[in-house]
């Protein structure tokens, strides 16, 4: 993992709940706008949010609509 930066770049919810707030945000955003995001889907999208992070998925159709910035590696 050290080649690609990630060494020691664990990210977890603070002891403020900060992330798990987010959480429920983009879960109600998703519910009031008739999408449907799996309970992971939010916390990984909230991990990114609050941590000012770029998420790094395939997943982009579900993942677009929640406000975080987007990497597709595997795009061309």
């Amino acid at each position: 993992m050290d080649k690609f930066g990630f060494k020691n770049s664990i990210f977890y919810q603070d002891s403020r709940f900060t992330g798990f707030r987010k959480i429920g945000e983009i879960q109600g955003k998703a519910e009031r706008s008739g999408e449907s995001r799996s309970l992971m889907d939010g916390l990984i999208i909230s991990v990114a949010l609050v941590n000012d992070l770029k998420l790094v998925t395939r997943n982009v159709k579900d993942m677009r609509a929640s406000g975080v910035k987007i990497l597709n590696p595997w795009d061309d």
